[in-house]
């Protein structure tokens, strides 16, 4: 009997027991598999050692069983024979940058899955400045289409950069709770990058850096309330911002300003630099 399962596209919680439960039945025989592969070699990563002359059942997208030829228990719809080559898992980028390439995960995919890069954590910090609250929604829609590379985000935690600076987004305590409960695709949280606010309390984005991960229980909006910040700049031009120090870029020497958030404001003003 025909059982009908999720696309198996962008992982969740029910279709991942689903398909688990239906991979379980295929690797016992007792449904059938789509393709069964026969290669020479297999790479074993949990012994470290290449095992010969092996198969693989597949069921969908998955791999629900591998084993000496011959001896798979089922039925498989078609059978395909490799002889020569051999079989290694899905390699897989822990952290990576794909925004930086400037290609669209649909062309990553045609780029890296001929190497056998079948998955990628894609730390995202540059889109999520411009379109922050339609990170996840830009990353999955190439998976949703059907690509067969899987990118697992992980949102930054430099949204906005550094405290004086604005953009499309501003990531929080809030935002990251709302990532990591819209998908179980989200990894984590991307590298943090504004050194001097992590260290330095006086620092405007200390608050925000550290309370993304635990804000205190009073104040659920914690990190937002200290150090408030704004997507888009204020509609009414900001007060003359005090002198910023100095600095050397470049071989130029630069003086820039801004107004500085309170805790009872709720917007900040673009950097306003001069020479």
């Amino acid at each position: 009997m025909a059982t009908s399962l999720p696309d198996d596209l962008l992982i969740g919680a029910e279709d991942e027991v689903a398909i688990r439960q239906d991979l379980v039945l295929v690797a016992l025989g007792k449904r059938p598999a789509d393709t069964l592969l026969r290669v020479d070699r297999l790479l074993d990563v949990h012994t470290r050692s290449w095992r010969d002359d092996q198969e693989i059942a597949i069921k969908g997208r998955r791999i629900a069983w591998t084993g000496p030829a011959g001896t798979y228990p089922g039925i498989a719809a078609r059978r395909v024979e490799k002889p020569g080559l051999a079989a290694v898992p899905g390699f897989g980028e822990v952290h990576k940058h794909i925004e930086s390439t400037h290609l669209t995960p649909e062309w990553e995919a045609a780029l890296v899955l001929p190497r056998g890069n079948t998955w990628t954590c894609e730390a995202s910090h540059e889109f999520s400045n411009v379109d922050g609250p339609n990170n996840l929604a830009f990353w999955f829609e190439a998976r949703r289409r059907g690509s067969p590379l899987k990118i697992f985000p992980l949102p930054g935690s430099a949204v906005p950069p550094t405290a004086y600076e604005w953009g499309g987004g501003w990531y929080g305590y809030d935002e990251q709770k709302g990532f990591l409960k819209q998908s179980l695709m989200v990894a984590g949280l991307d590298e943090v990058m504004d050194w001097p606010a992590v260290w330095n309390p006086e620092n405007p984005s200390y608050p925000r850096l550290w309370g993304r991960s635990a804000p205190p229980s009073s104040s659920a909006a914690w990190s937002r309330a200290m150090a408030p910040a704004c997507a888009t700049p204020p509609r009414s031009a900001p007060s003359p911002p005090p002198a910023w120090p100095p600095t050397t870029r470049r071989g130029r020497r630069r003086k820039c300003g801004r107004s500085w958030p309170t805790a009872s404001s709720s917007s900040c003003g673009p950097i306003r630099c001069r020479r």
